[in-house]
């Protein structure tokens, strides 16, 4: 008998008593191929026979009769697998193995599952890897997401009831609603939740213990692995002795104690200039709540949300991410559910208004954090010296000095500038009284030390549940004593005699929103002082990895493309004025770092700052040389003494992928697609740079980079990707290349929209790590801009539009100018224009300046009821790709409008042109 046939004797006999075992559990528990039960040395021998096998290529009877072998081979290769090419890497440690043969992986492992219970790939990672999903399922839990399960587990051990623990199904659920914060391959990981359950319930066994849902072996195996790092061992040892603790402990009917309703994250409101003030809201993290509300999880996947004070929905899932961030047009109307569920039912629906009632009101009052942003004080308490911006329904003005009008940019809201004096009169005190406003003095209440992550600069603040919550109680008239009340509790504190401060600790809050009251007592004034804070503890699974460093992505979870494209926007919370040390790393598959770049930053970093990083990043060419290779990249940001922070982003699974090939220096560059779907029949469309909307389609996965670049797009059934080529700079810089070429124009809306699906189909394309890809990228959008005013106009207009293709903008605006139109409301608005460029420095300034120079002219084409038409016509005429998130019947009514009458266009089109040709590089990537 030869190696083959005797492993798969063995393994026959041992998956059919591991299947039979199972079998008698209460709870189903598939079995996987890694639960092989072999030796090290077995492992190699089984490993030599598949390659020789292969080498010499496999036999009708190898294929057909001992196929178990081949099996744990796979299975043994899923659990390397480190989120790259596997079959790439399979193939290099495969002998004679060709893509002929990946069908048959999938042929065994269906046999392996019917004949011994075997685990079924489900999910989106099985849909779109029909073949790969089956060896990577049944390596249980590859090394690559080990850290990130173990982490979960850490984070969630305080909710792991022994309930939980005895149901792997009901875990691997609870488990998946709170992987939203970990990278896209985790979370479709999770997705196989009676998988994740099931290795997770062995994981939480004690040392020493027998899981019945995993063999001890490969446990053992996979425990030893994580081990090897410091975090993870750590991880899984707090998680283990917490679940030994929730074994042994109470339920909360035989302590007579009534469970208390899960708390999520308080609703937080702040606004942001630009130039206006802008009103945004913190969503809420729904994830706990879901779990007291049956069916809740499910419909916040599914459904999209109506939140008060925007008609713009929120996507589904979005309210099971942390961190996330939406602007509102106007304020919320008061005593009105905030959050309403399109697919809720009015159970869910009212759950979700008593949880997040909008009380406060009319009026909303905001701490300024310097100049460009405002945090709501919710306590409505103001400090003397302090800045505020308030928000105030039309028609109510205070009439204080110290008040001053400033630009409000939400609906029905006027802004006004608050900076209050040192010293307040009281009758400046029972006129901000009159607007639901308190002014204190005396006494501050704030948190101490660093492992508050949350302070709103007034009397909010906010910790992760079990960590060290400090307090500091600021005197400014030395009491005798401070009583301080936290709900029902009371407790009377001596003063320490000579100090201005002292220093409190609260002790096992629990998860939810806790009101403070201090009150100082005897005092030189007489009368008692008082003051007030909020304190929010949330989950440990909601937390940061900074103490006095914050760092947010947008969108959260953002992708390594993100990333590199400029797609992902960071912030950076933390003492004002620190300079810290931000790091930008490319890390391979395997966590070898490829390439990293370095610089000092001032804190805090908001999103206008981290342009000009991410402008940097993106210009390094370590980083470009390193991109394509990369499988993560990790940004952190750190100062000794204050804190780390750190995000990372990873590239996804990506069932297509293109790869950039460079042969030698003379050689024609060439893009290959990488399927990895095994469904066979991918098409390719390639549109040339010179003729950006003409498609060229093709078979073939491996195409020549026309010289001066490309788009290509590949796709099998509804999968695609797709990638802006760069082609080759010398040959496309040696002379002026020609104008990009366009069908013969069709002057109507359906031929615009056709323009703008182009402009779009290039935004959306991934950029590879070189560089003169973005060139490639925007000469086409350029040229797509272009020909859309090209469409629209008429006269000389066209003629110019083809001048803006060769030469600098700014030397033709006089006669662009003279080009918008000849009747005296378009030289009116010409000149009105002309005459405000160099007030119109930002996005919000040209907007504003636009609409109300264009005034008469949108009245006249018709469109004075529709609010978004100046928007429209700006962006139309500078990145005609973002038209499509406009309101379809408004964009059909103003293209309509605009083919009527192109003079407006050409005014929208200067208008764009002349503030390009003045403004710097940073407000260019921010207008329109």
């Amino acid at each position: 008998m030869d190696t083959l046939e005797v492993f798969h004797a063995k393994l026959s006999e041992h998956f059919e008593a591991l299947a039979a075992s199972r079998e008698k559990l209460q709870y189903a528990a598939p079995v996987f191929a890694l639960e092989h039960g072999l030796s090290n040395i077995e492992r190699d021998e089984i490993a030599v026979a598949v390659r020789t096998a292969t080498a010499h290529g496999l036999t009708a009877r190898e294929r057909t009769a001992y196929w178990l072998p081949f099996v744990v081979y796979a299975a043994e290769s899923g659990y390397a697998y480190e989120g790259s090419e596997y079959w790439r890497t399979f193939g290099k440690m495969t002998p004679g193995w060709t893509d002929d043969d990946h069908d048959w992986v999938s042929i065994w492992f269906r046999r392996f599952a019917k004949q011994f219970a075997g685990a079924v790939p489900s999910g989106a990672f099985a849909d779109a890897f029909r073949i790969i999903s089956w060896p990577i399922t049944h390596s249980v839990l590859p090394v690559y997401l080990q850290r990130q399960l173990v982490e979960l587990l850490f984070l969630c051990r305080a909710e792991l009831t022994p309930r939980l623990l005895n149901d792997p199904a009901e875990l691997g659920a609870h488990l998946a609603v709170r992987s939203v914060k970990y990278s896209e391959r985790f979370r479709i990981f999770c997705q196989n939740g009676a998988l994740v359950g099931q290795v997770s319930s062995a994981l939480l066994t004690d040392s020493g213990g027998e899981s019945p849902y995993l063999l001890s072996s490969t446990l053992d195996r996979i425990v030893q692995s994580l081990n090897q790092e410091q975090d993870s061992r750590a991880w899984l040892l707090s998680a283990r002795d917490a679940v030994a603790v929730a074994t042994r402990r109470p339920s909360s009917e035989q302590l007579n104690v009534r469970p208390t309703r899960p708390t999520v994250h308080p609703l937080r409101m702040f606004l942001r200039r630009s130039p206006d003030w802008h009103l945004h809201v913190e969503l809420p993290t729904l994830t706990n709540f879901a779990d007291a509300v049956p069916g809740l999880t499910e419909v916040l996947r599914t459904s999209r949300a109506r939140v008060n004070g925007t008609a713009k929905p929120v996507p589904p899932t979005r309210l099971l991410h942390h961190g996330q961030t939406l602007r509102l047009d106007s304020l919320p109307i008061l005593d009105q559910p905030f959050i309403r569920l399109d697919k809720a039912d009015e159970a869910m629906n009212d759950a979700l208004a008593e949880k997040y009632p909008v009380s406060a009101g009319p009026n909303r009052i905001f701490k300024l954090q310097g100049e460009e942003i405002a945090f709501e004080i919710r306590s409505r308490t103001l400090r003397a010296g302090g800045k505020y911006i308030l928000l105030e329904p039309a028609g109510r003005r205070p009439n204080l000095p110290w008040i001053v009008p400033a630009r409000s940019g939400v609906h029905g809201a006027v802004a006004y500038r608050m900076e209050v004096p040192t010293r307040v009169e009281d009758a400046d005190r029972v006129a901000l009284e009159q607007y639901g406003l308190l002014l204190r003095t005396h006494v501050q209440v704030r948190p101490v030390g660093l492992n508050a992550i949350g302070w709103d600069g007034e009397s909010e603040a906010t910790w992760l549940v079990g960590e060290l919550a400090l307090i500091g109680v600021r005197a400014d008239l030395v009491p005798d004593a401070c009583v301080i009340s936290v709900g029902a509790e009371v407790e009377r504190i001596s003063w320490p005699v000579g100090e201005s401060e002292i220093v409190l600790r609260l002790v096992d809050l629990p998860v939810g929103v806790h009101q403070l009251s201090v009150r100082l007592e005897g005092t030189a004034e007489g009368s008692a002082l008082e003051a007030a804070m909020t304190a929010v503890i949330i989950s440990t699974s909601a937390g940061q990895d900074g103490r006095g460093i914050r760092m947010l992505a947008a969108p959260a979870n953002s992708k390594l493309q993100d990333l590199w494209n400029g797609l992902a926007s960071i912030t950076i919370d933390g003492p004002a004025d620190v300079t810290a040390t931000l790091t930008v790393a490319f890390v391979a598959a395997d966590g070898t770092s490829l390439a990293s770049y370095q610089q000092n930053v001032v804190l805090p970093v908001d999103e206008k700052h981290w342009k000009r990083i991410a402008r940097a990043v993106r210009e390094d060419k370590r980083l470009g040389s390193a991109y394509d290779d990369a499988e993560a990249g990790i940004v952190s940001i750190s100062r000794q003494s204050v804190g780390f922070a750190s995000i990372r982003c990873e590239r996804g699974f990506e069932p297509l992928r293109w790869r950039l090939l460079r042969g030698h220096r003379d050689a024609a560059i060439t893009a290959q697609v990488i399927d990895q779907t095994d469904a066979g029949g991918v098409e390719v469309t390639i549109y040339d740079a010179d003729e950006p909307v003409a498609p060229r389609r093709t078979h073939e996965t491996t195409v020549v980079v026309p010289p001066r670049g490309a788009l290509a797009v590949a796709s099998v059934g509804t999968i695609s990707t797709s990638m802006v080529l760069p082609g080759d700079p010398n040959s496309a810089l040696q002379r002026r290349p020609p104008h990009p070429r366009f069908p013969a124009r069709e002057r109507s809306v359906q031929g615009l929209t056709r323009l703008i699906d182009a402009d779009r189909r290039w935004a959306d394309a991934a950029l590879p790590g070189d560089l003169f890809a973005a060139y490639v990228q925007h000469r086409v959008r350029v040229a797509i801009a272009s020909e859309v005013a090209c469409t629209i106009g008429r006269g000389r207009w066209a003629s110019l539009e083809r001048k803006v293709g060769y030469s600098d903008a700014g030397e033709l605006l006089d006669d662009l100018a003279g080009a918008v139109g000849s009747a005296p409301l378009y030289q009116q608005l010409t000149n009105t224009i002309s005459k405000s460029l160099y007030r119109w420095d930002s996005p919000g300034a040209v907007l504003e300046g636009f609409a109300s120079a264009a005034k008469r002219a949108l009245s006249r084409a018709g469109l004075e009821g529709r609010p978004s038409a100046a928007r429209y016509l700006l962006t139309l005429a500078g990145r005609p790709a973002l038209t499509a998130s406009f309101d379809r019947g408004d964009a059909i009514a103003i293209l309509n409008a605009l083919l009527d009458r192109p003079e407006l266009f050409h005014a929208a089109r200067y208008t764009v042109l002349a503030t390009r040709a003045m403004a710097e590089p940073t407000i260019i990537d921010d207008g329109f």
